[in-house]
């Protein structure tokens, strides 16, 4: 049992295909690990557009495994039906499906597991019994660490923003004052400039206490991150 992580089924989502790929033509030509993660960053630009001569040239084993071993569903042959039906040719549902089991097998090992979840990608349940567990444990330790690697950045990012919200809100204010001095100011504006700068004044005591809380719970998200990844690089996923 990877440290950290528990055997959970996350949430599936719909099929999906991929645009002007010739990523069936990679699979002879990659290592079968290349080839997954090559499927893996080219299943981004999913779409179910297919020309007529696609549809005409098309080796459905070979469509079936690019899909599998990039982990969309079975459902994604539906979406070729559509495309295709508007060019009179029909999907080889049998040899989209065998090609899509021998894709899956290639998919579901731990190590894809563990990309698919450092990536933040979702898993489709794509996975057969006997090859799941050890795929989601991989995959849910994979996104534990995606999780914390997020939350350092974004309580980091906060921080920044805070940092130049301050920095723009104190330049804005001596702006202001300026333009409440200068006897050009109609009674009016100079009104309007003084509510303003008693807004900037109470969000100037707020930023501080925000910025400390955040940098309050840096530290502890940051050991977390670091430990995990040791664990992880003592077992060997990193």
């Amino acid at each position: 049992m990877i440290a950290g992580s528990k055997i959970a089924v996350p949430q599936r989502t719909g099929p999906l295909a991929c645009e002007g790929t010739p990523i069936m033509l990679l699979r002879g030509a990659l290592p079968a690990a290349l080839f997954v993660v090559t499927a893996l960053a080219l299943s981004a630009c999913a779409t179910t557009a297919m020309s007529e001569s696609e549809c005409l040239a098309a080796d459905w084993v070979t469509v079936g495994f690019a899909d599998g071993v990039a982990g969309r569903s079975l459902a994604g042959i539906d979406a070729y039906r559509q495309a295709c039906a508007g060019h009179g040719v029909s999907p080889d549902l049998g040899a989209y499906r065998a090609g899509h089991a021998d894709g899956v097998t290639t998919y579901c090992r731990p190590q894809t597991g563990f990309q698919v979840g450092r990536n933040g990608t979702a898993y489709q349940g794509v996975c057969p019994v006997e090859l799941e567990p050890g795929f989601l444990e991989s995959y849910n330790a994979g996104r534990r660490l995606n999780e914390l690697e997020r939350a350092v950045g974004d309580t980091n990012r906060r921080i920044a923003s805070l940092n130049a919200e301050e920095v723009r809100i104190r330049e804005e204010r001596e702006r202001l004052q300026a333009l409440i001095l200068s006897s050009e100011t109609t009674e009016q504006d100079r009104g309007r400039h003084m509510a303003r700068v008693e807004r900037i004044d109470e969000r100037i005591g707020q930023i501080p206490v925000e910025r400390a809380q955040l940098e309050a719970q840096s530290p502890g998200i940051e050991l977390e991150l670091r430990e995990y990844r040791e664990t992880l690089a003592s077992q060997g996923l990193l």
